[in-house]
């Protein structure tokens, strides 16, 4: 068996170790659940998308584990669980594959036995020659949806980058990942509307990404004035409650709500990761 010399697994471990979970973490998390801000009718999704997708991009998988026990203490737990796995999922296309196996792996580890063994095994997102065809479809609807006018434009830039750019951001991404395949909000939570507040929770969270975030901000506004967010967990019912409920997260006060948020959360692992003597982002400690 291959093996790597202590020296060079001290190198490797020096500036990539995820960030260990502050010790008030859990009251980051307690605030933002129970902000007065958000409209009560929004329920718990949201904030708890918000959370996930920001601490998972900070590579924090113990306050991944924390963020679990404050939402399951207060929610269905089998649910939050669901919800925080395909969020965790989504998260690939905007912070990477390695701090979402490490998210991914922490989670199931602190979920209860009973709540784990009810998760679903099955890949319902497996292409095949029968889906192949509507998964591009898909794709192209989000796509378009969250881009809105500027979607033609942002294709034939893609496709000057690098021209299997689009087939891959399209198809890829939004097509076989950040669409959902036909079925219930219970079997796939995180919709339309849900999939943009994790893309701005992401962005926000990382460094040199202002140009996607602002896109995404507006791809969160473009929900609201498209109605696809009536795909999502809002759906059961279309009152005029949850019309205004959703129309204040998509608005600018909702936007600046949510990218506080995770400021908030990002300032709590960036101490911790200062304290801890080591870096995650090379940003993180500029200015200090």
């Amino acid at each position: 068996m291959l093996k790597l010399s202590s020296s060079l697994k001290a190198l490797i471990n020096a500036r990539h170790c995820p960030v260990p979970a502050p010790s008030g973490i859990r009251r980051v998390f307690e605030k933002i659940a129970v902000d007065r801000v958000q409209p009560e009718r929004l329920g718990y999704y949201p904030w708890l998308a918000l959370s996930t997708a920001a601490t998972l991009t900070l590579d924090s998988p113990e306050s991944v584990a924390e963020l679990y026990s404050v939402a399951s203490s207060r929610h269905n737990p089998y649910e939050v669980a669901l919800l925080m796995r395909e969020i965790g999922l989504k998260c690939i296309s905007f912070s990477g594959i390695p701090r979402t196996i490490n998210a991914l792996f922490a989670l199931r580890a602190a979920l209860p036995p009973d709540v784990a063994q009810r998760l679903p095994l099955v890949d319902n997102r497996q292409l095949s020659l029968d889906n192949f065809q509507p998964t591009v479809t898909r794709g192209q609807r989000l796509f378009y949806s969250v881009y809105g006018p500027l979607s033609d434009r942002l294709v034939h830039r893609l496709l000057l980058a690098h021209p299997a750019l689009p087939a891959y951001v399209l198809d890829g991404h939004y097509g076989a990942l950040l669409s959902d395949p036909s079925g219930t909000p219970e079997e796939f939570p995180v919709g339309r509307l849900l999939t943009s507040v994790v893309a701005v929770a992401c962005l926000r969270a990382q460094p040199g990404s202002g140009l996607q975030l602002l896109s995404h901000v507006h791809g969160l506004r473009q929900a609201y004035l498209d109605g696809t967010w009536k795909s999502d967990w809002m759906s059961s019912t279309t009152d005029d409650g949850n019309q205004q409920a959703i129309e204040w997260l998509t608005s600018d006060d909702g936007a600046a709500w949510l990218l506080q948020s995770v400021d908030t959360i990002a300032d709590a692992l960036r101490k911790q990761s200062m304290s801890s003597g080591f870096t995650f982002f090379p940003w993180i400690d500029l200015g200090e």
